[in-house]
């Protein structure tokens, strides 16, 4: 059956700071939790150049405002979006991680290149067609799937990384349903559905 891609946008209703690993926590994490110049940081110097784990979960994924993941959908793609950049000297992405939680994460680390410096950029991780090699189901994907992010200077002075804001957006393709029309043959108008 023919299928039709979809992209779901969603931003996470809630995003913490978790200190399994790493150096430096991140300061008022829910600051991530929308694109509105409200920015979570984490100051790395040379002693502590690893930063905690941002964690953003809760996303409420929809399609136009409105449209919600079908259960019969296919992920496809997952692209996570992070709004930011670095201060004073340029980071490096540590790690980029999806799953259940710290400690039990699917799939690919994604974390690549270095932070934007002075201004917020999008920084993209996945994509259209890369599901990160996840083995999550569709309900897992769309009801608990949380993004892990954490930051690292390799600079000789101190960076400070600025999170604006991280969003999701699930690509899914959709099993359409085929479409008929009724055509009526003979003098007793017998109807047949036929295929359009």
């Amino acid at each position: 059956m023919p299928h039709a891609a979809i992209v779901f946008t969603s931003y996470p209703g809630l995003v913490v700071n978790d200190a399994t690993d790493g150096d430096i926590a991140w300061t008022t994490p829910t600051n991530a939790q929308a694109s509105d110049d409200s920015r979570t940081s984490a100051t790395l110097s040379v002693p502590n150049p690893n930063s905690q784990w941002l964690v953003a979960s809760g996303f409420n994924y929809l399609h136009d405002g409105s449209l919600m993941i079908p259960d019969n959908a296919v992920v496809v793609g997952i692209l996570v979006v992070v709004e930011g950049h670095s201060a004073i000297g340029a980071a490096a992405w540590e790690t980029i991680r999806i799953g259940a939680d710290v400690g039990d994460w699917d799939g690919d680390d994604k974390a690549a290149g270095v932070w934007d410096t002075g201004s917020d950029g999008d920084h993209d991780f996945g994509g259209t067609v890369d599901t990160w090699s996840n083995s999550m189901s569709l309900a897992f994907i769309r009801d608990s799937m949380k993004v892990g992010i954490r930051a690292n200077n390799n600079a000789e002075a101190s960076v400070s990384c600025r999170i604006d804001s991280v969003r999701v957006d699930l690509y899914v393709e959709q099993e359409l349903q085929p479409r008929y029309r009724c055509r009526s043959e003979g003098t007793m108008g017998r109807q047949f559905r036929v295929h359009t």
